[in-house]
């Protein structure tokens, strides 16, 4: 649970720092990931169960770190040698950073979303990447933490965002966090405030 909770912190310091146009430094995160794949190397029916945690007013903070979790989880099972498993954890935890460009009143309406907080949601991904290359400790902004923050609501048919046109072939990093951010959204409690689930199809 400790190593939980210092990954849930790190998000939670590196959005605020976006959200409040600062320049975050990601030392922390990446330190606190390596702990988690350690931990799922030793044990990851112990590590999984730390994704059934929620707490109500730090949902996306929590959601971050169990895409994370589940990420590593499916990574590992498909044979991800270690050195990649901690690249693909960070492009998970960082997936939904565009997220601190939406306003608070939007992210957490409880209602239904008007068109206009359709738009910012939806531009969400690609504010991702420009947030993650602002970021103190990234010299060069790593493929998989892009096409994470881009492509994690693209779906496989492309139904999703953001809408190309032209042509794309998801990433392999892309289509693990899909399935990741869907499941943990899906199996959260449609109660907690944020749940995406309420505002889109997963």
């Amino acid at each position: 649970m400790n190593g939980y909770a210092k990954v849930a912190g790190s998000v939670g310091t590196l959005t605020q720092s976006s959200r409040e146009g600062g320049t975050a430094s990601f030392k922390q995160a990446k330190r606190a990931i390596q702990n988690i794949i350690d931990l799922m190397v030793d044990d990851e029916a112990a590590v999984l169960g730390l994704t059934t945690l929620r707490c109500h007013d730090q949902y996306t903070h929590n959601h971050s770190v169990n895409v994370s979790l589940l990420s590593i989880a499916l990574a590992n099972r498909v044979g991800y040698p270690k050195v990649e498993l901690a690249d693909l954890g960070l492009a998970a935890l960082f997936h939904d950073m565009g997220k601190s460009t939406i306003p608070m009143e939007v992210l957490n309406k409880p209602g239904e979303f008007t068109d206009d907080d359709w738009v910012a949601m939806r531009n969400h991904p690609t504010e991702g990447v420009l947030s993650l290359s602002k970021m103190r400790g990234i010299t060069n902004l790593p493929g998989r933490m892009a096409a994470a923050s881009f492509e994690h609501h693209m779906n496989l048919d492309f139904s999703g965002y953001p809408k190309l046109t032209v042509p794309w072939t998801l990433s392999l990093t892309g289509r693990i966090l899909t399935i990741a951010d869907c499941y943990d959204a899906m199996t959260s409690s449609v109660s907690i405030v944020g749940n995406p689930c309420r505002h889109r199809k997963c």
